[in-house]
């Protein structure tokens, strides 16, 4: 017998969503405020981190079916849909984000694929990325 409290399991997979996009969140403002290289490492860990919580979830809720709720579910596809919509937004945010802060040894390695804009400086691309991903945020709220 089910508790009446018990939420179904694409409620949960909203709710850990949720608790993704706040840490997603402070993971931005926290990238926003360091810039010595190990803070900056200790960001990129977190986003890789971030990410495959993302991918863990978004693969959870491929799975979920409408049976395997506890109770009934209005418009329980358009909710899923808006859910994978909402986690594949955060995915590519974090995509973005990663590609920033990937360290630099490995940027240097990687550069043929990093477009400059002529004329711009490596430090102009950061501060464009972080402003577009800070833009993408708040339009979000």
């Amino acid at each position: 017998m089910s508790s009446p409290n018990r939420k179904g399991p694409l409620q949960s997979v909203q709710r850990d969503t949720d608790e993704i996009k706040k840490q997603v969140d402070v993971l931005l403002r926290d990238v926003q405020q360091e810039a010595t290289p190990s803070k900056q490492r200790d960001a990129f860990e977190r986003c890789l981190q971030l990410q495959k919580s993302v991918e863990e979830k978004r693969q959870t809720l491929r799975k979920l079916r409408k049976a395997d709720e506890v109770a009934p579910v209005g418009n329980y596809d358009k909710r899923k849909q808006d859910e994978d919509a909402r986690l594949l937004k955060l995915q590519q945010q974090l995509q973005r984000l990663a590609e920033l802060l990937v360290p630099r040894a490995e940027q240097k390695q990687d550069v043929s694929t990093n477009e400059r804009k002529p004329g711009t400086s490596e430090e102009d691309d950061e501060e464009g990325n972080e402003e577009s991903i800070q833009e993408e945020e708040e339009e979000e709220e």
